[in-house]
């Protein structure tokens, strides 16, 4: 379990890099690193780091239950399914969000954020939403496919 929520951690941080580069506002106003005195990439590390640990443990403890009572259980396979649903639900929770706008953001923000920058907060928003919902669709798909068989 140590070993996935570590692995957690490192996707996590690089997925936090990526997000950053969409909107530095989604970290800075809404993860409140404004108030870390840590350069920004490194503040942006860390959060991401600490965020996917726990989907990481949550990850192999669930296939650590299931190894061993499941015969085809294939850790390779497993994880393959819960990666090739990620980029779907971060794509589509990004763009929901980004049409939207279910809090209100834009109007909230008029005059603090360009229209621009509130809807890269929204992607962004959007995108890290996804990456929970792909990791639990990917753990459901996968527990069905497998229990039909």
């Amino acid at each position: 379990m140590l070993a996935g929520a570590l692995g957690g951690g490192c996707c996590g941080a690089l997925f936090d890099q990526f997000t950053a580069t969409i909107s530095n506002e989604y970290f800075l106003d809404g993860k409140g690193l404004r108030a870390y005195s840590a350069p920004f990439r490194l503040a942006v590390a860390w959060t991401g780091f600490r965020g996917g640990l726990p989907l990481g443990a949550l990850v192999v403890g669930i296939g650590l239950i299931r190894a061993p009572r499941e015969k085809a259980f294939s850790w390779r396979a497993w994880l393959a399914s819960i990666a090739r649903d990620l980029p779907m639900c971060v794509a589509l929770c990004a763009g929901m969000m980004l049409l939207l706008d279910p809090f209100g953001l834009r109007q909230l923000c008029a005059g603090v954020l360009s229209s621009e920058r509130a809807s890269r907060y929204l992607i962004c928003w959007g995108a890290h939403i996804g990456v929970y919902l792909g990791v639990a669709v990917g753990l459901l798909r996968d527990q069905s496919t497998s229990a039909s068989a």
